[in-house]
């Protein structure tokens, strides 16, 4: 069995080579980019079984270099994006790349290279299903007014006080949102929104 794969693009020196110690020390051959025109550079001379970009990257480069970087990744390369909060510029960008999991940004460096080797367990991961149309039905108008929130990146204090509402129930709110979506956490659950062109969120009764 050939070894897989990984390719690692953050802005953040430290962080790449923590991300990178711990991959390898799994086996796996992982090169580092800084930006994404290194990581688009990268992916016309390779094809690696897994993308690790961190959520900097899209937010230093332009709306057109993460374009060159979808046009670059080879038989739909999944993505793996570290993000912090759920921000809807990164989410707005990152929709049109082949993603298959979001992780958050601060992850442990070793929970990171057990995640990896799971998800490649079984061969390249595939992209998130695209069930993310049918999953927003299921939301009720409130679960929709508050996704819409955290899409533009609002924490749940703030999302209490726009809505009046305590943070306890935000986080119900937020759970069953995850939950109902197949979401591993809120960040994926925003991405999700952002390839519904049809959500809308409706007057509340």
């Amino acid at each position: 069995m050939s070894i897989q794969r990984i390719l690692i693009a953050d802005t953040v020196a430290e962080d790449r080579h923590d991300y990178a110690a711990a991959l390898r020390q799994r086996g796996l051959d992982v090169e580092t980019v800084a930006s994404g025109t290194s990581l688009v550079d990268a992916l016309k001379r390779s094809d690696p079984d897994l993308v690790i970009l961190a959520c900097n990257v899209m937010l230093a480069d332009s709306g057109d270099d993460i374009a060159h970087i979808r046009a670059a990744l080879r038989d739909e390369t999944p993505v793996l994006i570290l993000a912090s909060y759920a921000c809807r510029r990164i989410c707005a960008r990152a929709w049109r790349l082949p993603v298959v999991a979001w992780e958050d940004r601060q992850v442990d460096a070793d929970w990171l290279g057990d995640h990896v080797v799971t998800l490649l367990a079984n061969g390249r991961p595939q992209r998130m299903p695209d069930h993310a149309s049918r999953a927003m039905d299921t939301l009720t108008d409130r679960e929709r007014t508050v996704l819409s929130l955290v899409c533009n990146g609002l924490l749940d204090r703030e999302i209490g006080e726009c809505l009046e509402i305590s943070v306890m129930t935000v986080h119900t709110h937020v759970k069953r949102i995850i939950n109902k979506l197949g979401a591993r956490n809120r960040t994926e659950a925003a991405a999700m929104k952002m390839v519904c062109p049809d959500f809308t969120v409706h007057d509340e009764a």
